[in-house]
């Protein structure tokens, strides 16, 4: 028994090669802000204004809904008809449905919210939930049609086809995981079945609370990953002026949208559609493609906002089947748009 207790503690503890990696990075994070303090200020500016004006008014009060949904058990009463086939699709529990279909229907972060929440009360297994987290979050309908195909390219044709094959790439990245888990070791416990009076006594008080946690984790990862985005473009651009090569300022654009699409979603899909602009034919072709890795990717900042919602679990979770996930979303979505892209113009 104790040699058991303490196998169970070594593999909670973090490997000595992840130790190596956090430290690292920490020290990169760090060395960037201090070079680039004027940059940092003026991003996180932006991404102030980014959080009042978007993130907390779309988000909030879906935050609040889905905590009522879980905290009441009305939501597993409402996925009654609709679990069966996702079940048999995904391979998932009742509950891992309810938390695949909120995440569809709310965006980012409510489906791992909605996951981690049902882990926590012993609803689903730790397994299960690092298999939703693969294939239960996307955008939300109103960020990609509205802000996106609407706002920012002027086509909400294409915002609408944009979010249909975000929602398509999860659901065949979730079907091949289900293959994957299903080949791994047995779950470490077995999801319990609904029950009817289970949550009864969710109220609203609670609900408020624990979304305005959620909310203030998503802000700060938002500011966070802002910040060090705008210090590390403006070092690339300290240093491609301190090299003789003539560097071509679409090109330093391109680069620019990249690393944004890899950070921050809302400031990856703008540089996507600012390349719209361009005089190049071939970046103006690109910027569709970008949009669309950057929505199947989601960004780092999303990807924590997933993470800090699976607080106890987040260290034993395996982040390369996400990240992988995450990956094949982006790609699946890019061949997609490029298929769009194609036919449309027949």
């Amino acid at each position: 028994m104790q040699q058991e207790a303490t196998t169970l503690d070594r593999t909670k503890q973090p490997t000595v090669y992840k130790l190596k990696i956090g430290c690292v990075a920490a020290v990169t994070v760090l060395l960037l802000l201090m070079l680039e303090p004027a940059a940092v200020l003026s991003s996180m500016q932006r991404s102030l204004q980014l959080c009042a004006g978007t993130v907390i008014p779309s988000l909030f009060p879906f935050l609040v809904a889905s905590e009522l949904l879980v905290s009441s058990g009305a939501g597993e009463r409402l996925a009654s008809k609709l679990s069966a086939p996702i079940c048999a699709v995904f391979g998932v529990s009742r509950c891992g449905a309810v938390a695949y279909v909120m995440g569809l229907l709310c965006g980012f972060p409510i489906g791992a919210r909605t996951a981690a929440s049902y882990a926590k009360r012993g609803k689903i297994s730790r397994d299960e939930l690092e298999q939703l987290l693969c294939f239960c979050n996307v955008p939300s309908a109103a960020f990609v049609i509205n802000a996106v195909g609407m706002s920012l390219y002027g086509d909400i044709a294409f915002g609408r086809f944009l979010w249909g094959i975000s929602l398509l790439a999860a659901a065949l990245v979730g079907v091949g995981y289900r293959f994957l888990y299903r080949k791994s070791a047995k779950r470490e416990q077995a999801p319990q079945e609904l029950d009817a009076n289970d949550g009864a006594g969710g109220t609203l008080g609670s609900a408020l609370v624990n979304a305005a946690g959620g909310m203030l984790s998503v802000v700060a990862t938002v500011l966070f990953f802002g910040a060090v985005l705008g210090a590390l473009n403006a070092v690339l651009l300290q240093l491609w002026r301190m090299t003789s090569i003539s560097i071509d300022a679409r090109v330093t654009t391109l680069i620019s949208g990249l690393l944004s699409c890899f950070f921050e979603l809302t400031g990856g899909v703008a540089a996507a559609a600012s390349l719209l602009q361009a005089e190049d034919v071939l970046l103006r072709a690109l910027s569709p493609l970008i949009c669309a890795a950057a929505v199947g990717w989601g960004g780092l900042s999303v990807h924590y906002q997933l993470f800090s919602a699976c607080d106890g679990y987040f260290p034993r979770l395996r982040m390369g089947r996400f990240f992988m996930a995450r990956l094949m979303q982006a790609l699946l979505c890019v061949v997609g748009v490029m298929l769009y892209v194609v036919l449309r113009s027949k």
